[in-house]
């Protein structure tokens, strides 16, 4: 697991667990988001392979 999965599956799972939103209704949610976070992961690992190329580091010379 990564450090978000830690930090985010917990408390959605106790506000799903108290009641306080529906498990249908989370997982509509989840479906709606998934292009956006989909988008925004491949965003991140994209990032992170130019972070280790050091394109960032080249640019900015």
């Amino acid at each position: 697991m990564t450090v978000e999965q830690v930090v985010a599956v917990p408390p959605a799972g106790l506000v799903i667990g108290i009641g306080a939103v529906s498990l249908p209704n989370a997982l509509s949610t989840v479906t709606q988001l998934a292009p956006a976070v989909g988008f925004l992961a491949a965003v991140l690992v994209l990032a992170q392979l130019c972070a280790d190329e050091d394109l960032f580091r080249a640019a900015g010379r």
